[in-house]
């Protein structure tokens, strides 16, 4: 009893630490709070190692790259929060409430996916080529989505592999002995979730058009300007699209687990 308190204590700290560190919005501090403590009651301490590793190392990421390249990076909110930990955290409360090994597969392949899609978000915006829209059949504004970069793709491949190694080591020390195959298959379920994200994000997700800067975003404002609704649907925001991608992340992992 002793022990938990104290990782709700950590935990509680570490949410704090990121609001002063302008990471996180005081909402999204909390909701990554609640997100841990309910993970750490589930999967112990290698599951709330896990999503860990994926908050701090976008988080860093995304300061890094504030930093050298000078991006504008707002805090994550609560909704960013939800939207990459959302999957995870019902994976851990079903598992609370109905143990089985499915829910260890849903748990890691809604956190590949969160993680390879935000790598290659992040470091995607790095490149020097302009990103190519699949919908539009040409290259792009940076920062729309639905649009790739070869660095971008490298990324996505690379932080899903990251989680997937990770998690493979959590498995087979509990006794499911195919490291390989959870390498393979969770980095394959990061990658497709994150394929999908881009596909969603080229035709159904909301895009405007801003006259200010002539360019196309995902932003109703931008350039400190209303701007022009283009495409897609209103409700569609990337926040929707982020959470229907680690949703579909979840279930092909929760396929391996079945397999």
């Amino acid at each position: 009893m002793f022990m938990i308190s104290l990782y709700f204590i950590v935990l509680a700290a570490a949410g704090w630490m990121s609001y002063k560190k302008d990471l996180l919005t005081l909402a999204g501090a909390a909701g990554m709070t609640v997100i841990g403590i309910t993970i750490i009651l589930a999967f112990g301490l290698p599951g709330l190692a896990i999503i860990f590793v994926f908050f701090i190392s976008s988080s860093l990421i995304g300061s890094a790259l504030k930093t050298s390249h000078k991006f504008e990076k707002p805090k994550r909110t609560i909704w960013q929060v939800a939207a990459n930990g959302g999957i995870p955290f019902i994976a851990a409360v079903l598992f609370l409430l109905h143990p089985s090994q499915v829910w260890y597969g849903v748990f890691i392949g809604g956190i590949v996916e969160a993680a390879s899609d935000t790598w290659a978000s992040e470091i995607g915006k790095t490149s020097r080529e302009r990103p190519f829209h699949f919908r539009l059949k040409r290259r792009v504004t940076g920062g729309l989505s639905g649009a790739v970069t070869i660095r971008g793709t490298t990324a996505s491949v690379i932080g899903s592999f990251a989680i997937a190694l990770i998690s493979a080591v959590w498995l087979s020390s509990i006794g499911m002995n195919h490291f390989l195959f959870y390498i393979i298959l969770f980095t394959a379920a990061g990658y497709l979730g994150n394929l999908l994200d881009t596909f969603l994000g080229a035709w159904l997700q909301a895009q405007y058009y801003c006259r200010k800067c002539s360019s196309y975003t995902d932003q109703p404002v931008h350039c400190n300007m209303k701007t022009e609704w283009q495409h897609g649907y209103y409700w569609m925001t990337n926040g929707f699209v982020n959470f229907l991608s680690s949703l579909f992340g979840g279930l092909l992992g929760a396929l391996v687990m079945l397999l």
